[in-house]
């Protein structure tokens, strides 16, 4: 994202090491170098101490931490939350006591969920102008890009144009070649380079046709897409009613998304089925239960109507086997 007035604070870990290098731009070069443990997405507990200058006579102080996290999973949940060990500790920001310590200014301060995002933080009314530092606590595996502060920045005048959606044409596509780009950055992928052969076992059930499916995108309404790995949706918008933006403005384009994704981790609940279909309004922690949406009726049409394709793992393992008897029959 694009600031105004970007500052660089200086940056310095638990050891007194000057970090302020590693994130003064954003430029692929992470700030890393964490001790791992036994868990993936969990290292060893580290701190991030941010100085502030520019800070002590401003009214509104605003922080932007570009990074991603390298995220757990549900079978690593599932063991720290039986063991008596590691513990995740989200990102929790620190300001000086007043008396050589640190308390807590913001207990959950968040993360740049997935791959590279930008984060704001307000510090506004929690900095502490006399000593304008503060701290950043977790043992969560995140990579910072680039971190960058703003001092008594007016808001950006914004103005919101809706594109209605014209069409939404789903077909399954494949697998974009996955690559990394820098030694501690994400995996990201090479958009046109694809490849057809399966590379996961789908879980069993009905997924939604190919096809238009507009229909189930246009409201969150209970009735969507159901996809399976390899398929994609195209998306078409009606740009017409949009007007040129004002000069010097710039354009920026979000696509508003509602749904639910599960993976098909072993621990994880009916993680091997595509049923039971999550509703609004549902208990998150009780899937897998008895519980129904308040229109069932219509829940049972919409599986009628679109939930029609089936899926399961055998196509995966099918093309395991044949490429396990070709290349056997390659080392004759």
């Amino acid at each position: 994202m694009e600031l105004r007035d970007p500052l660089t604070p200086r940056a310095t870990d638990e050891a007194g090491r000057d970090r302020t290098d590693e994130i003064a731009r954003q430029d692929g070069r992470h700030l890393a170098g964490f001790a791992p443990t036994r868990y993936q997405g969990i290292v060893a507990p580290h701190d991030l101490l941010l100085e502030l200058p520019a800070a002590r006579q401003a009214r509104t102080v605003m922080l932007y931490l570009t990074g991603w996290i390298f995220y757990a999973d549900t079978s690593i949940n599932v063991s720290v939350s039986q063991g008596g060990g590691v513990r995740p500790a989200g990102p929790e920001l620190q300001i000086p006591d007043g008396r050589g310590g640190w308390k807590t200014a913001i207990a959950a301060m968040g993360y740049p969920a997935g791959k590279t995002k930008t984060m704001p933080v307000d510090l506004s009314s929690v900095l502490d102008r006399r000593d304008p530092r503060v701290r950043i606590r977790t043992n969560l595996a995140i990579y910072w890009d680039r971190i960058a502060y703003t001092v008594d920045d007016a808001p950006a005048p914004t103005r919101r144009t809706e594109a209605p959606l014209l069409r939404a044409d789903l077909s399954f596509r494949g697998f974009s070649r996955m690559t990394r780009e820098t030694p501690d950055g994400p995996q990201v992928f090479v958009h046109d380079d694809v490849e057809k052969t399966p590379r996961w076992a789908d879980m069993v059930g009905m997924y939604t046709r190919f096809g238009d499916v507009r229909a189930l995108l246009e409201a969150a309404d209970d009735r969507y897409v159901v996809l399976k790995s390899g398929d994609a949706v195209r998306l078409e918008f009606d740009a017409r009613a949009i007007p040129p933006p004002p000069e010097g403005w710039v354009r920026d384009w979000l696509l508003v998304l509602d749904g639910w994704d599960k993976d098909a981790d072993k621990n994880t609940v009916a993680g091997q089925t595509v049923e039971p279909l999550p509703f609004h309004g549902m208990d998150d922690g009780l899937y897998g239960t008895a519980q129904a949406p308040a229109d069932s009726e219509g829940m049972r049409r919409f599986r009628d109507q679109w939930l029609t394709r089936p899926g399961g793992p055998d196509e995966f393992r099918d093309s395991v086997r044949l490429r396990s008897v070709a290349e056997k029959g390659g080392g004759r």
